[in-house]
């Protein structure tokens, strides 16, 4: 390759480099007292969950809660909350990484990000929603697309949450797990300083989670084989850096069809254990079906 093709070949990187930076930006989503920062999207469908910043891999979020004071002040309650899947014959979970596009609402509530991996076509939403005084949630979805002209078959998706409940991750403790109807797992943090610090990771429809240490559960997930989450539930003997997964499981997603799923994340500084709920009408949609919503398009 000769100087002219090589320097051709950068200045087509750059470009390319620089549209895709500009959709792996983080965004900063508020809505009343609730903070979530969405970190910049992974560069590689391999990275792994991480106990440290990983730079342009960096998928780290943020959470916080405050009563009558800047949403943006105050203890972070999430280390990471991000989405992996696997489809099709996919022989491990992937992260979804390097998006074709990013938007943020106009109200700042809530953003949007599109990925073309295994097969298909990812739609991921993160909003920020209020749910009292000092209490709040990220509520995510992911829809899946098929724009092919087949089936594809054994669809997973994989909401994953590393929780760092009162700003640390050294005290918090999974206290009880829900398996019937929608999968919730329940966190509290021990410290004394955090008495009434309660987190909720839930599934809407989920067909499965997992909650264990860092080191358990994210090393499943970013390792290189298959891994299912049978209501696996290995909490530590002692109280410590905690991470949790809801996973969707189907057959298929007809060719034209698509498949939308919802987790959340919710956490409050203070009162009863806080419930995660649904948007407005996900409740109404997750009952068509049964466990989550599924659709073709018209005329497919």
């Amino acid at each position: 390759m000769n100087k002219i093709v090589v320097m051709a070949a950068l200045a087509g990187a750059m470009v390319s480099t620089a549209a895709m930076a500009q959709n792996r930006t983080g965004a900063r989503l508020i809505d009343g007292n609730v903070n979530f920062d969405a970190g910049s999207t992974p560069t590689s469908t391999t990275a792994i969950p991480s106990s440290a910043t990983l730079g342009a891999s960096s998928f780290t979020s943020n959470l916080r809660v405050n009563n009558a004071s800047a949403p943006t002040s105050g203890l972070d309650n999430s280390f990471t909350t991000w989405w992996w899947v696997r489809a099709g014959n996919d022989a491990r979970e992937f992260a979804l990484a390097n998006p074709t596009s990013r938007t943020v609402s106009g109200d700042g509530r809530s953003a949007t990000y599109t990925f073309t991996q295994s097969g298909l076509t990812w739609t991921m939403t993160f909003v920020a929603q209020s749910l009292g005084a000092d209490s709040g949630q990220v509520l995510s979805s992911l829809t899946a697309t098929n724009n092919g002209s087949t089936a594809v078959s054994n669809v997973n998706m994989f909401w994953y949450v590393d929780s760092f409940l009162f700003g640390q991750d050294g005290n918090d403790r999974v206290s009880s797990v829900e398996t019937t109807g929608d999968r919730r797992i329940n966190i509290i943090d021990t410290a004394a300083a955090a008495a009434g610090w309660s987190a909720q990771v839930a599934g809407f429809g989920a067909t499965g989670l997992g909650a264990g240490t860092f080191a358990v559960v994210g090393g499943q997930m970013g390792d290189t084989g298959i891994d299912n989450f049978a209501d696996i539930v290995a909490p530590p003997g002692a109280d410590t850096d905690l991470s949790h997964v809801m996973q969707w499981t189907v057959p298929e997603i007809a060719a034209g069809g698509s498949l939308t799923v919802f987790g959340a994340y919710a956490v409050a500084a203070s009162g009863a254990p806080v419930q995660a709920i649904p948007a407005p009408g996900v409740a109404g949609l997750l009952a068509i079906g049964g466990l989550m919503v599924a659709r073709r398009r018209r005329g497919a």
